[in-house]
């Protein structure tokens, strides 16, 4: 019964193991004079994390409030994976794209201040989904104090964000959003991740317990990422942050889409 914690969903909460693997494996294999290795990695990694995120969506009908939510994340993920094709010099040259310099920085902010506001608002759905549907999760004052126990790591990263983004705001408009957008991102994404393993928590022993539950945990290593930036931390040790942190959203997205696949009841 959809109920019942399937076993099988426990492969997806490994995937994003492999894919650290396989990215370590080939970082190690190709060394550091390979940059190309670490951007091959993120871009398969958004890949696979896109794919959940459709899969996810087209398991609700359209207007559904977790229809809307899923495909905002899709947004999201292809307008990053568009920006590292098209607009890094990392990326491939696109057909029909060719930019100016400034036109390309343009281009990024417009890019990044979409993306950052629809994973927000994607976000936002998703932890208030079962409030919504009527769910009383969080009855205790227990469990609204765990809720608002990340809420000093969420306004410090916000803090040291805008601390860092004033030191090197550009004269392009949409750049300058971008910087403005990105720390409020984070701060309203961190502070419901309380709510998202509250949740998760709460729908332990059922088949919908595992994909908030490595969502909540994709966020979680989101913010880690975060934090090794803010600390100027860089190469394969950040990079695998970020492959943890797709992989887990991808996979809760993957597992989202499983649960509910037809005929899921009667098995």
């Amino acid at each position: 019964m959809i109920t019942e914690l399937a076993p099988r969903g426990v492969r997806w909460f490994l995937l994003p193991l492999l894919l650290l693997a396989f990215f370590l494996g080939a970082y190690w294999l190709a060394g550091s004079e390979h940059p190309g290795v670490v951007a091959t990695g993120v871009l398969v990694g958004k890949l696979f994390t896109l794919a959940g995120f459709v899969l996810a969506a087209s398991r609700f009908s359209w207007g559904d409030r977790l229809h809307f939510a899923w495909s905002l994340f899709a947004l999201n993920m292809i307008l990053l994976f568009g920006k590292d094709l098209c607009l890094l010099p990392s990326g491939v040259r696109c057909p029909g794209l060719d930019l100016s310099p400034e036109a390309t920085r343009t281009a990024l902010g417009i890019v990044l201040s979409i993306a950052n506001i629809a994973s927000t608002v994607a976000t936002v759905l998703l932890a208030r989904a079962w409030r919504e549907s009527g769910m009383d999760i969080d009855p205790s004052k227990s469990h609204r104090i765990a809720k608002l126990a990340v809420v000093p790591l969420a306004l410090a990263i916000f803090a040291l964000g805008v601390r860092d983004n004033m030191q090197k705001l550009p004269s392009d408009m949409w750049q300058t959003i971008t910087l403005v957008l990105i720390p409020v991102s984070d701060l309203v994404c961190v502070s419901l991740i309380g709510s998202l393993a509250l949740t998760a928590y709460s729908l332990r022993g059922g088949a919908l317990a595992l994909p908030w539950a490595m969502f909540t945990l994709g966020n979680v290593f989101w913010v880690l990422w975060d934090l090794a930036g803010i600390a100027h931390l860089s190469g394969p040790f950040r990079e695998s942050l970020r492959i943890l942190a797709l992989g887990y959203t991808g996979s809760a997205a993957l597992e989202q889409w499983w649960v509910l696949r037809p005929h899921a009841q009667r098995e």
